[in-house]
């Protein structure tokens, strides 16, 4: 998704612990590291859009637990600006 000017970006992640070890997903191009998830879709729930995203790019069924919290985030990547409120599930 491009961000727009001015568009704050709502994101939903999942931390997942399994076995002492958490997921994480590391960027193609960027290299960076982050939890499970993605963007929050208008007029869907964070934790359903979690599990649509987690469903979607690992092919297996999730389950959302308690929300955990919010990070706001603004980072520059390939020249744009973005700004950002993720919403964190366990």
């Amino acid at each position: 998704m491009t961000s727009k000017r001015n568009e704050i970006e709502v994101l939903a992640r999942g931390v997942c612990v399994q076995d002492g070890q958490l997921l994480a997903c590391v960027g193609k191009r960027d290299r960076n590291t982050y939890l499970p998830g993605g963007h929050v879709e208008f007029g869907e729930r964070a934790a359903e859009a979690l599990r649509r995203e987690i469903e979607e790019e690992l092919g297996v069924a999730a389950r959302v637990g308690e929300f955990l919290g919010a990070i706001e985030h603004t980072f520059v990547q390939r020249g744009e600006r973005h700004c950002e409120v993720n919403l964190v599930f366990r």
